[in-house]
């Protein structure tokens, strides 16, 4: 997740927190209904631990604000491993991709970019969901540039199997990058040549 995003969600949070403090605060002045019942309870209660409500409120919105991006970036976000048997290959024949997924089970990006003049280009996208689809193998991403040469599928507990058709690839030097969805920092990343046939 972007920093700035990270930055918003904080500043919203703390703001709620604030409003529900100021009319906790507020309401604690107000003269309370004593005649019983749950409303009676609650002003109660509002009048006589409002100050400590509050005070609780923004202790706790502090303490969240300060761990928020640590909690963020923590282990417990998970790690994509992309693995894959050679990093060359001759061309013609399809490339075989493992991709395990811990943490959060969000939908997969798969991203295969080709090398051309020290800058990568992304020729094709997949994304995958994380139960095994019968129907389907994978949804092609419309803006791909050359569609066709990524297929996969769930296989349960978080891996994946992608398989890089390359008939229709030049030679040269490729990346597939894997990404969780919504957490955009933790992703996998491989590299490798596409060799001749010949």
């Amino acid at each position: 997740m972007d920093i700035s995003i990270r930055i918003i969600i904080a500043c919203v949070i703390l703001l709620l927190s604030l409003v529900v403090g100021f009319f906790l605060y507020c309401s604690s002045f107000k003269e309370t209904a004593t005649s019983g019942g749950v409303i009676g309870y609650i002003g109660d209660c509002l009048h006589s631990y409002g100050i400590k409500v509050i005070c609780l409120l923004v202790v706790v919105m502090t303490i969240w604000i300060l761990l928020f991006p640590i909690v963020l970036n923590s282990p417990l976000q998970g790690h994509v491993t992309v693995d894959m048997d050679s990093i060359c290959y001759k061309d013609g024949a399809p490339i075989p991709v493992l991709i395990q997924v811990t943490g959060p089970n969000t939908n997969l990006s798969i991203n295969l970019s080709k090398e051309s003049d020290h800058n990568l280009t992304l020729i094709d996208s997949i994304e995958l969901k994380p139960e095994h689809n019968e129907k389907q193998t994978a949804y092609i991403n419309k803006n791909s540039v050359l569609p066709g040469n990524l297929s996969g599928n769930a296989l349960g507990e978080g891996k994946y199997s992608v398989f890089i058709n390359t008939t229709n690839l030049t030679t040269g030097y490729y990346e597939i990058k894997s990404v969780r969805q919504k957490y955009t920092e933790k992703y996998g990343v491989k590299g490798f040549y596409l060799l001749d046939n010949s």
